[in-house]
This record gives structure tokens, C-alpha cells and sequence, in this order.
């Protein structure tokens, strides 16, 4: 999945489960998202303009990503070798 380490996924999942069962999650914003899944902020930007998935919500001039949305993605991407 995005060449992420077994273990660096596994925690990725872990905090976007939290998440999700929070019912005050937060949503998530590029720079958290490109911390997360150890991309740039230019490499999501550019995911976002190219219409690729994670699907994003656009709050004014904010751009945030919802954790469920997020997980949904990652699981999709998963591979297994």
C-alpha cells in the first residue's frame, strides 16, 4: 500500500480507527494527510487535481479529508504479495 511498511500501516490504521468510532472526529487536513501517508503536500495536491481518490471536501478554501474516507481508500490500494 503506497510502499508504507507493514508496521507503519498497521499504525496508520490504528490512529484512522480512532477516528472514525470518535464521534467528534475531525477532519483531516492536507498536511495531516500528506504526514500520515508519508507523501508531500504537492503529491496529494496533485492526486486531488488528476481527480484521484481520496475523495476531499472543499470548506471555503480549505480542503479536508474525512478519516472513514481515507481508511476506505487505503484498504482499496492494500495489495497482497
Amino acid at each position: 500500500m503506497l510502499g508504507m511498511a507493514p508496521h507503519t500501516q498497521r499504525y496508520l490504521f490504528a490512529i484512522l480507527d480512532q477516528a472514525v468510532e470518535d464521534n467528534s472526529a475531525t477532519l483531516l487536513t492536507e498536511k495531516q494527510l500528506a504526514s500520515m501517508l508519508h507523501m508531500s503536500i504537492s503529491a496529494i495536491r496533485k492526486r486531488r487535481t488528476d481527480n484521484l481518490p481520496p475523495a476531499f471536501i472543499r470548506i471555503g478554501k480549505s480542503i479536508r479529508y474525512r478519516p472513514e474516507t481515507v481508511q476506505a481508500f487505503l484498504l482499496k490500494e492494500e495489495t497482497v504479495k
